[in-house]
């Protein structure tokens, strides 16, 4: 997040990346609530799924008790494997 921050702020203002963290927070809120949101994405990890947000993607894991975010990442971002996140 402290690098979306920078870069928000650099490139638009405080008040710009104020909206995005709420959008992300929002999604985020929403992945608590539903931890199947997104897709699944097998080719990066077998349990691994993935939630666009704006121009990030969120990665997550969830099982009965819990939902991890793994990162949080550009989409121009190549991850081609779980070691990349």
């Amino acid at each position: 997040m402290r690098s979306i921050r920078r870069y928000t702020v650099g490139q638009w203002g405080p008040e710009q990346y104020a909206t995005y963290r709420a959008k992300l927070k929002a999604a985020t809120e929403r992945l608590t609530a539903f931890p199947a949101l997104g897709v699944a994405v097998p080719h990066i990890a077998a349990d691994l799924y993935a939630l666009a947000v704006e121009q990030h993607v969120i990665y997550h894991r969830f099982d009965d008790q819990t939902l991890t975010a793994i990162a949080i990442v550009h989409g121009r971002m190549h991850v081609g494997h779980a070691g990349s996140l």
